[in-house]
C-alpha cells in the first residue's frame, strides 16, 4: 500500500485505546533510544486514557490510517490553544505519535494536518515540543516549523513551533 492511500480521520467512538497503544509504543521506543521525553516526564499520568476518550468524544482525536484501516499515527487537533494567541487563526497539534516501525508516519500525519488546516482557512499549523529534545526540534525545523516562543509549565518546558501555510 502506498502513502497516497493514507488518510486523516477523526477517531471513532471507542478508538481512544488505539491512541494509547500508539503512545505507549512510542514511550517504550523513547526508553530504548534513551530519549528524555514522554517516558520521563510523567506524560501518561498527565494524559491518561480518560483524557483521550474525552478528546475522541469532542471530535478532536484524529488518526492517520492506511487503506486497511491500520492506525499509523494519532494526534489531538485543536482550533485554539491557551499557549498561543489565535491571531492569525491556526490548527494546533498535540500528542502526535507515529507507530513504531512505520517510518514516515509522523511526517505524513503532519502533512495531512496541513491539508486540513488549509481547508479550514488557517494561516498556521502550530505545535510544541520539549526544549531539551534537540533531535526532535531539528526534525520539526527541517519540516519548516519555525521557533515562535517557549512554554514553561509545572512539568513541561517546551518550544512553540509554527508552520506558515
Amino acid at each position: 500500500m502506498s502513502r497516497e492511500d493514507w488518510v486523516l480521520v477523526p477517531a471513532a467512538p471507542g478508538e481512544a485505546e488505539g491512541a494509547m497503544e500508539l503512545i505507549r509504543g512510542r514511550v517504550a521506543w523513547m526508553d530504548r533510544q534513551d530519549i528524555d521525553q514522554w517516558n520521563r516526564s510523567g506524560y501518561l499520568d498527565h494524559y491518561p486514557l480518560a483524557f483521550f476518550r474525552e478528546e475522541a468524544r469532542l471530535g478532536r482525536l484524529y488518526f492517520l490510517k492506511d487503506a486497511a484501516g491500520e492506525r499509523l499515527a494519532c494526534a489531538i487537533l485543536l482550533e485554539e490553544d491557551v499557549r498561543w494567541p489565535d491571531d492569525p487563526p491556526a490548527l494546533y497539534i498535540h500528542s502526535l505519535a507515529g507507530a513504531v516501525g512505520r517510518p514516515g508516519a509522523g511526517e505524513q500525519m503532519l502533512l495531512r494536518c496541513m491539508e486540513l488546516a488549509r481547508a479550514r482557512g488557517k494561516a498556521y499549523v502550530r505545535l510544541d515540543c520539549p526544549m531539551a529534545n534537540g533531535p526532535l526540534n531539528a526534525y520539526y525545523e527541517g519540516l519548516g516549523f519555525r521557533l515562535a516562543g517557549s512554554v514553561n509549565e509545572d512539568w513541561y518546558v517546551g518550544n512553540l513551533r509554527q508552520y506558515r501555510l
